[in-house]
């Protein structure tokens, strides 16, 4: 019994200094915490954003990023979405991660996929992206980044440079890919990752997911190399005989996030963009994926 008293007392005497580290770990985890949105309606669908900002007051540059899923899966709420957004965020970059329609839901995004329904799907997602940054200018924002991964960033890539709106000043695409525009278009600095093996998302310029010719989705992209042969305003950073697994990889990894710091930093100094970089990674079995870069628009 007097052991229990004994325990009990101590108990009772660090509950302050308890109370107080709760209230700190809750403070930390506030303002590295998430803040959701709804921003639009659409048919049946509330689509939602989670807002993670690293000060009180609004950064006057936000990146705003589409997950990856093929369109016919994924979530903001994702674990490696949310800890890419944290990551960010603890570099003093307000970032807002979004959820979209995912017109293939059902049918996926494969190569009996019509191409119509390919570029509906999207158009869908990019239209998403921007109504989102409309939803996010009235909280202060002057100037947006748009990024992405996999299928997000080729909803990026398709809102920056083939619809446009006003404050965009950069895109950051994690093996993603367009389709062409015209060179003088594509005047938004670009950093884009790639796998120059990715057998889904195109390096080079070629078919989504290497289908046939003849195929109902035989839909033509520009993935991250290509894109920097024909744009002077892309910086690329390439990984040798890496896969379309980097679209999850380079969420979490050290460097990827600092080369986003980076690329963040040069367009709010007004440095130059174009540059290149290549990785090296190991690997006994290397690709031999074609890597057609053009010709360009």
């Amino acid at each position: 019994m007097l052991f229990q008293l004994q325990q009990t007392s101590r108990i009772i005497h660090q509950l302050p200094i308890l109370g107080l580290l709760i209230l700190s770990l809750s403070s930390v985890f506030h303002a590295q915490g998430q803040e959701n949105q709804a921003f639009i309606v659409r048919g049946d669908s509330l689509l939602e954003l989670s807002l993670y900002s690293a000060a009180s007051k609004p950064s006057e540059t936000l990146v705003l990023f589409a997950h990856g899923g093929g369109f016919s899966g994924g979530s903001r709420l994702q674990v490696k979405n949310v800890a890419f957004c944290h990551a960010l965020s603890q570099k003093g970059i307000d970032v807002a991660s979004i959820d979209y329609r995912l017109r293939q839901k059902q049918d996926g995004f494969h190569c009996d996929v019509p191409i119509k329904e390919k570029r509906e799907a999207i158009a869908w997602a990019a239209e998403d992206l921007l109504e989102a940054w409309v939803h996010l200018q009235k909280s202060g924002y002057k100037n947006v980044i748009l990024a992405g991964s996999s299928a997000g960033a080729e909803a990026a890539l398709y809102a920056a440079y083939h619809i446009g709106s006003q404050g965009i000043e950069g895109v950051i695409s994690i093996a993603g890919a367009m389709e062409p525009v015209p060179s003088d278009a594509a005047n938004i600095p670009l950093l884009a990752f790639h796998g120059e093996c990715d057998q889904l998302v195109p390096y080079g310029e070629a078919i989504h997911h290497f289908c046939p010719e003849e195929s109902p989705g035989a839909l033509r992209l520009q993935g991250g190399g290509a894109l920097a042969h024909c744009s002077s305003q892309t910086r690329l950073v390439s990984y040798e005989n890496k896969g379309h697994e980097l679209s999850a990889e380079l969420l979490s990894d050290a460097e990827a996030l600092n080369a986003i710091d980076k690329f963040i930093a040069d367009i709010r100094s007004h440095s130059p963009i174009a540059q290149r970089t290549r990785v090296v990674s190991e690997s006994d079995s290397p690709c031999s994926t074609p890597q057609n870069l053009g010709p360009c628009q």
